[in-house]
């Protein structure tokens, strides 16, 4: 067992179907039965005009703020079309919300200069603003379709210019929304890893009263806060929270939540 400390536990996975490898092969080796639900699909934008604008510019920019590795993706492969190179964003400081946005960021060749400590839209702003960003600074802050999560409000009432320009859609998976359901209904799945707050929204929209009924009852893993609170706010519990929040952090919340259990 102490080889396999996750042996007999079925697990689902939500994350975007491509991202799922790397952690169902890690759970697997720990005897995890991994049960892959998608609950979102992440795709460009259609419309790159204002992040254009915002790239011909960057060099004006104090930061560049990542919330998620798929806005470093997105930004980095559409300066790269434009021929903009990692260079053009030397003059710029880079936040990134959480381990996994700065690994991507770092892997696009940029260098990291803030995680805040508390891995949400507040703990950011507060955190730049901690590090001397001050009214009248520009940020750019690339985003999803979801928004930011209050970032880009706290920093503008803080009278700072933001520019947040949509450079990924963020879609519920309907098809892996309708597997997590027939999942629950067969009593398939021990366990739930949610890595987003839509992944928690998705879910509750896509499953029938009896689904949801289902959900209360399984154990749900967080990636962190902001993830946490949505499962809060459904009215239910989070087993564990990732720390750190990316995957390991996860993988390592799973295994204190099912030790717990003896």
């Amino acid at each position: 067992m102490a080889d396999q400390p996750l042996k007999g536990v079925r697990i689902a996975l939500t994350r975007e179907r491509t991202q799922t490898a790397n952690m169902r092969q890690a759970l697997e080796e720990r005897g995890a039965t991994v049960v892959i639900t998608p609950l979102i699909k992440l795709a460009p934008t259609a419309n790159w005009t204002e992040t254009d604008r915002c790239l011909g510019q960057v060099g004006q920019y104090l930061w560049i703020v990542f919330s998620s590795a798929q806005a470093v993706d997105a930004l980095m492969q559409r300066a790269a079309a434009l021929k903009i190179g990692p260079d053009a964003f030397s003059r710029c400081k880079v936040a990134c919300v959480g381990p996994g946005t700065a690994r991507a960021a770092k892997a696009a060749g940029l260098n990291v200069d803030l995680q805040p400590s508390t891995q949400n839209g507040q703990g950011m702003s507060m955190e730049l603003r901690m590090a001397g960003l001050k009214p009248g600074a520009r940020v750019l802050a690339p985003r999803g379709n979801l928004g930011l999560g209050g970032l880009a409000e706290s920093l503008t009432q803080a009278g700072i210019v933001v520019d947040a320009p949509m450079v990924y859609n963020n879609q519920p998976d309907t098809d892996g929304a309708a597997e997590l359901g027939r999942a629950l209904a067969a009593n398939g799945v021990d366990a739930i890893a949610f890595a987003s707050p839509s992944a928690v929204e998705n879910a509750l929209a896509a499953l029938d009263d009896a689904g949801k009924s289902a959900l209360s009852k399984v154990r749900l893993y967080s990636i962190g806060p902001s993830t946490s609170e949505a499962i809060a706010k459904a009215g239910l519990k989070v087993t564990q929270e990732a720390r750190p929040h990316d995957m390991k952090g996860m993988i390592a919340a799973i295994e204190r939540g099912e030790a717990a259990r003896g």
